[in-house]
């Protein structure tokens, strides 16, 4: 019902190189802290200034070595239905985390992945009621003096997300406070299962410019181009962009684009095509008040990988997709209260302009809880011979300093159809439940009802991770 935002956003949020947090650095796309001099002791002919409250420091301290950091995921979860058909078990054990300074040298390593186990007549037919392991990240990262790095292995470069997974290296380099170079090779992974193939080798080759005092006047921007071939033949090369501009303290701008030149390689389109684009603004006007708009953009590229991936070769699949225009605001009312509301336009085939809103009031601060939340959220529903309301009231109740939280919820929908009358149904129900037994443990288990469809399921999904 909401936005999200793009890559862009995700991707120009991160610090420079060199200034990250201790704590952020060596995740996805993160860098390895660079090393700072080793204290040294007074020599012969100099003695060192040491001032007296200054905290004593062995001299010749070195480096920490080894500094892990990770999290093991264990997650289960059971569907039951009425009717017995869509019955069916999942089992998902998964792990994500870093090891900095390996050796006491500048190179990290970082991973994240999931072994799963699918059963029931759900999955039946599928192709998915097998054990599946799903590799994400594997890959060795090292941070240089420059502000540049090197990365070698699976990985999504958050410079341009838009590249997507790569098995191979990417090389960046600063040329200066404000510019940096970049190249990314490699082979594209499986499209459909991410499994290791020589089908789709790809290049990019990318520069970033910076510049300004985020929160002043700022701008930073990354663009690429990116060449690919597909079972020996040359498929795609689309220009890629990211950036980010900030118009002073109370505006700025976020974009990302993907630009598809024509390579003879298109069966349903033909030209160069603007296949994504997300523009958002975001202007926090007053303490109490922030405003939102933007522009959205998806068309499938005619490439020879993505008809590969479809099931059939129905040129709808390659239409002109879809284009969203849309405002939103927040508001910060007293009484602790909370307003989101969200308006778009969808330009589509078959789409004719129909308004789609979505309005949200949070209460923080509940009787004994001032922690403690109160959502209610409605939006319209309109297409497929279908008009009218759907919403949830749902709450966050936070117990034990917060250690242990309570979220129940409800959906329900007001609708009339071709074939019905104006009708409210409740169409869900749940319960989650989260408790931090310490900093290393935690525990999450849920139930959900769902109603009001042809068929009524109870979902269960419990939990357990460990960090450390």
């Amino acid at each position: 019902a909401g936005h999200i935002g793009p890559p862009a956003l995700h991707a120009l949020l991160r610090p420079p190189p060199g200034s990250a947090a201790p704590e952020d650095r060596g995740k996805a796309g993160g860098g390895v802290e660079p090393a700072s001099p080793t204290v040294r002791g007074p020599s012969d002919s100099e003695e060192e200034f040491v001032p007296l409250l200054a905290p004593l420091t062995a001299p010749g301290t070195p480096e920490p070595a080894n500094v892990a950091r990770g999290r093991l995921r264990a997650r289960g979860m059971f569907q039951a239905d009425g009717e017995g058909k869509l019955d069916f078990l999942q089992a998902r054990l998964g792990s994500d985390g870093d090891v900095q300074r390996i050796g006491g040298t500048p190179w990290a390593v970082d991973w994240s992945g999931d072994f799963s186990l699918r059963e029931g007549d759900a999955w039946s037919g599928t192709g998915l009621d097998r054990p599946d392991f799903e590799l994400y990240r594997l890959s060795l990262y090292r941070r240089y003096d420059d502000g540049g790095f090197l990365r070698a292995g699976r990985f999504l470069p958050q410079e341009l997300p838009s590249v997507g997974y790569v098995d191979g290296i990417q090389r960046e380099v600063g040329l200066s406070e404000h510019f940096r170079l970049g190249g990314i090779a490699g082979l594209k992974p499986d499209r459909r299962d991410l499994d290791p193939s020589a089908k789709e080798p790809m290049a990019v080759a990318y520069g970033t410019v910076e510049g300004g005092k985020r929160g002043g006047l700022y701008a930073a921007g990354t663009a690429g181009i990116l060449a690919s071939m597909y079972e020996g033949k040359f498929d795609r090369l689309a220009v890629l962009l990211d950036g980010r501009a900030d118009l002073g303290p109370k505006l700025s701008l976020y974009t990302t684009n993907e630009i598809d030149l024509d390579t003879g390689s298109a069966e349903h389109r033909e030209g160069v095509r603007v296949t994504h684009t997300d523009l958002q603004a975001i202007s926090p006007v007053a303490s109490f008040l922030t405003l939102r708009a933007g522009v959205d953009h998806f068309e499938r590229p005619d490439t020879r990988a993505e008809r590969d991936l479809l099931p059939t070769g129905d040129p709808r699949y390659f239409d002109r997709g879809y284009w969203r225009y849309w405002l939103g605001a927040t508001e910060y009312l007293p009484w602790k209260i909370r307003l989101d509301e969200e308006i778009a336009l969808m330009d589509a085939p078959g789409e004719d302009l129909t308004p789609r809103w979505r309005l949200a009031a949070t209460r923080t601060g509940l009787p004994g809880l001032s922690a403690g939340q109160l959502t209610l959220t409605v939006y319209n529903l309109d297409g497929a011979g279908a008009e009218g309301y759907g919403g949830q009231l749902s709450a966050f109740l936070p117990f034990l300093d917060g250690r242990l939280s309570v979220r129940p919820a409800a959906g329900f929908r007001f609708l009339e159809t071709d074939a019905t009358s104006e009708s409210f149904e409740l169409a869900d129900l749940s319960l989650h439940t989260d408790w931090w037994i310490s900093k290393a443990w935690s525990v999450y288990a849920g139930v959900t009802g769902t109603f009001g469809d042809s068929v009524d399921r109870v979902l269960i999904d419990i939990g357990v991770d460990f960090r450390w």
